[in-house]
């Protein structure tokens, strides 16, 4: 039996999250047993969101007391409890716990130690970008890594990273979760949504000021942001400054954001720079509109007035457009949506990606 730990440092149930719920939900229990082990600094009485939502679908989740950030002391015990357990991969997620697994495998030799980066942050300090570049030098010796995008993959062969220890397994979604969660009540009116952080890389000014154009076209249209992030406050005061605060809406972070994505009658990515973004993906895969920037991790995904629509970056007048294209063309968005669920059944399941991953820790411990 192939026993794996996914290691994270989480605080809430985002993308790399749902992701690591997805791959363990398909990971066939007769050939891996797979369990989380999430890093947490403070102990309290109540599980993590992660660990509590592994709970709920039945999966094996811990949370792992760590004694403080970046406390290497942690090592052993996290060495001496995988000894125990019997585990022979250690499959960690973010620089926190990149570097607790690349400790505990000093302490554990016979431990395989794997890697999936799910990006890097664009708007991070000196301090998060030194902890970054001290990361992607610490995969170096880890024993795989596996980029989620043809861009990660090549930023860590820039990185130095030896191509026999890189191999490439797509970003996926759970299409049977997706499918089970019913769309949330948003009232009588017509929702343009966005889904993520709050940051202004993701090119929300853009986003807003399409939607200040649309708004005299569409009466009964409404804009809303699910996520929070640092720019919320500057696009709230924007929204206060063009007098449009009742047609505006800021939810916050959801754990039921699927819910509110399912209500959207289109979904807009207007990123600057992406990987291959799992929130088209889930919007793709729910059947909902999309429009996206046209860069290139949106373009894996968002083939021009097939699967969606593209705009240029940064085009508010462009924008607005596509998504008046779309709801105004009620046959045609029916068609792209059909294709873009097509396109995620057939390269972005989860389903797929577990069994490319179970390949790969067969590979690894050399089963």
């Amino acid at each position: 039996m192939i026993k794996v730990i996914q290691l994270i440092g989480s605080t809430g149930v985002f993308g790399a999250e749902r992701w690591i719920l997805a791959l363990m939900r398909y990971l066939d229990p007769k050939e891996v047993h797979c369990t989380i082990v999430n890093l947490v600094d403070e102990k309290t009485e109540e599980d993590s969101p992660i660990v509590a939502e592994a709970h709920k679908r039945g999966l094996d989740a811990i949370d792992f007391y760590t004694g403080g950030k970046f406390n290497p002391l942690a090592a052993s015990r996290l060495a001496s409890w995988l000894d125990k357990n019997q585990y022979n991969i250690l499959h960690s997620h973010g620089y926190k716990s990149d570097f607790l697994a690349y400790l505990t495998k000093k302490k554990k030799k016979d431990l395989f130690i794997i890697s999936t980066p799910h990006g890097w942050s664009k708007e991070a300090d000196l301090k998060l970008r030194l902890y970054e570049r001290a990361d992607r030098f610490l995969l170096k010796r880890f024993d795989c890594v596996v980029p989620l995008s043809t861009k990660l993959l090549e930023g860590l062969k820039a990185d130095g990273i030896s191509s026999s220890k890189l191999r490439l397994i797509l970003n996926a979604v759970d299409l049977e979760e997706i499918d089970n969660i019913a769309s949330k009540d948003l009232g009588p009116y017509i929702y343009v949504g966005y889904i993520g952080r709050l940051i202004e890389s993701k090119g929300l000014k853009s986003l807003l000021d399409a939607f200040k154009i649309l708004i005299s076209q569409f009466h009964n249209l409404r804009l809303g942001f699910v996520g929070k992030g640092p720019f919320e406050a500057e696009l709230i005061k924007m929204v206060r400054d063009a007098n449009i605060v009742d047609k505006v809406e800021f939810w916050g972070y959801k754990s039921n954001s699927i819910a509110y994505l399912k209500a959207f009658s289109v979904f807009v990515l207007p990123s600057f720079s992406e990987g291959i973004p799992r929130c088209i993906m889930e919007a793709m895969a729910a059947r909902v509109p999309v429009v996206a920037s046209n860069i290139e991790g949106n373009r894996v995904l968002v083939e021009d007035k097939k699967t969606g629509l593209l705009f240029p970056v940064g085009d508010a007048k462009r924008l607005a457009d596509s998504i008046s294209y779309i709801l105004t063309n009620e046959s045609k968005a029916k068609e792209m949506v059909e294709n873009a669920r097509a396109k995620i059944e057939r390269d972005f399941s989860a389903k797929t990606m577990a069994e490319k991953y179970t390949n790969l820790y067969k590979e690894i411990i050399n089963v």
